[in-house]
């Protein structure tokens, strides 16, 4: 079953996108590989291999100064890059975002068609979105990552006395036990649903997990915007929203998620919830990424970056990203609001936790298999013929392997040198490929350690 968001998303991209180009089953996107240069060594693994390179006889190395054209949308998980724009992270990469301040804000429907045009260089996206156009050819790439969207819940109202799966949980019950205690409270209630197909397969997977139906309670389905005026009026007291800020809203309210995606996906059966859960990232054409790949990687390492900062100063990230986010999107999202935000509904990734996407092939996160879930529902459905891969419309795999690969080729080369005792120019650049390093920047952590290796 296709989730909400890709649902929508899919709807979009067949109404607004359509074919975003003719390459068939090509996964280049364009029919060709060009062939990188003889002065150039290949650091690229996958989609990147043959087409980044280093060249390791450069002693003084720079990092060249580069517009890009962005778009961000009015999301809380499409709207991170502020937070490096307003912290100098871009610019540290040599990355100047145009249009000046914030790139361009476009709504998720307008983002892949400029980037078709050549109207911007990359844009927030999420790979589903493009699935549904793979019969007619896709020429753009999803080619970094930073969160897995989990908007999904049953909520009680506060007056209800009604308690989660993890206050029972916390009593000492098991996942099996918990989620039922926590589901029968619905049992001859009076529940405000959806009809979307994200939240009713959400409601599927929970309900079975707790050997319920939706027979148990009644179900009156409402939009969310009719919904979440019953609730905020005191005159409903069970509802599963479709909207990830609707749930947000709830809980600052003091609503009680009684059973969430995120909670199905730490305890529970997560192979379920393939189509349901979707992953964030930057996308470009891939003619621009094979034009400039060097940027690629910088733009993704600023990403991981970010996500640094969310992790480590969550309060900080959100205080950029509240007001950025409240004046593009007219919400009204406070310091609570963002902590619910990227724990429950959104959470980030690092660049290690993000292994898990990208090596662990046992993983129901694994970076292929939401897409390909969702590939296979649209199959089902008749809305798609041919065979496809996951690489179709996503290199996020190749580029977080590339950025492993510098990031361990790095750290041996900045130890190898430490230990040697560096002076003069030497010295400068190995401790410039420290920042690098520290900063995500791999690839020019690379080549200033490789630097500092030759002047040694």
């Amino acid at each position: 079953m296709i989730s909400r968001r890709t649902a929508a998303l899919v709807a979009l991209a067949g109404l607004s996108f359509g074919a975003l180009g003719a390459c068939g089953d090509d996964s280049s996107g364009d029919g060709t590989t060009p062939a990188l240069d003889e002065s150039l060594t290949n650091v690229g693994v996958g989609a990147w291999d043959g087409v980044l390179g280093v060249d390791i006889t450069d002693a003084d190395p720079a990092v060249p100064d580069v517009e890009v054209r962005l778009a961000q949308a009015p999301f809380w998980d499409h709207s991170t890059e502020q937070i490096g724009i307003e912290l100098g992270y871009f610019t540290d990469a040599g990355i100047t975002v145009t249009p000046q301040p914030s790139g361009t804000i476009l709504g998720m429907d307008q983002i892949a068609p400029q980037l078709l045009a050549g109207q911007i260089d990359v844009g927030t996206m999420v790979p589903q979105i493009w699935t549904s156009s793979l019969d007619q050819g896709v020429t753009a790439r999803v080619f970094t990552s930073r969160d897995i969207f989990m908007g999904h819940a049953f909520l009680a109202a506060p007056g209800t006395g009604a308690r989660s799966v993890g206050d029972f949980m916390d009593d000492g019950m098991g996942w099996d036990d918990a989620v039922v205690a926590a589901l029968e409270q619905l049992v001859g209630q009076t529940v405000y649903v959806t009809d979307e197909a994200s939240p009713r397969s959400f409601r599927e997977v929970a309900l079975e997990a707790a050997g319920l139906t939706p027979d148990d309670f009644e179900s009156n389905v409402l939009d969310d915007t009719t919904m979440q005026q019953l609730a905020i009026s005191g005159r409903a007291d069970f509802v599963a929203p479709a909207s990830g800020p609707n749930i947000v809203s709830l809980i600052a309210e003091g609503w009680i998620p009684l059973v969430s995606t995120s909670d199905i996906v730490e305890h529970g059966n997560a192979d379920q919830l393939l189509t349901v859960v979707v992953n964030t990232g930057l996308a470009a054409e891939v003619s621009w990424l094979r034009a400039n790949p060097e940027t690629a990687l910088r733009l993704a390492s600023v990403g991981y970056r970010i996500i640094d900062l969310k992790k480590t100063d969550p309060e900080a990230a959100a205080g950029i990203q509240i007001p950025f986010i409240n004046s593009i999107a007219g919400t009204s999202f406070t310091m609570a609001d963002a902590e619910t935000l990227d724990q429950r509904i959104d959470p980030f990734y690092s660049f290690e936790e993000q292994t898990e996407f990208f090596q662990d092939e046992a993983s129901p996160f694994y970076w292929s298999k939401p897409i390909d879930a969702t590939v296979e529902s649209l199959r089902d459905a008749g809305l798609l013929t041919g065979e496809h891969e996951a690489s179709d419309v996503s290199w996020a795999d190749s580029t977080w392997l590339t950025l492993d690969s510098l990031r361990a080729q790095s750290a041996e080369l900045i130890d190898e040198l430490t230990a040697s005792g560096l002076t003069g120019q030497a010295a400068e650049q190995l401790a410039e490929a420290e920042e690098y390093l520290a900063a995500r920047n791999y690839l020019d952590a690379f080549r200033f350690a490789n630097a500092a290796k030759l002047n040694a």
